[in-house]
């Protein structure tokens, strides 16, 4: 869900949009660094081992 990709993101204090102040627009701030992509490695890990589903529980 949205709720838990952004409180993840906060949490991690991975920017969810970023502001480019030459071009005046919002962009996404998810792939703005390899370091973000790495805090995000985690939720390839756990989807890709099938520890989704124990995992929701825990958290319910």
């Amino acid at each position: 869900d949205t709720k838990f990709l952004i409180t993840l993101c906060q949490s991690l204090k991975i920017p969810i949009f970023t502001e480019d102040p030459e071009l005046n627009i919002k962009q996404c701030g998810l792939r703005s660094s390899d370091e973000n992509i790495q805090k995000l490695s985690i939720l390839k890990e756990i989807t890709e081992n099938g520890y989704v589903h124990k995992n929701i529980y825990i958290l319910l």
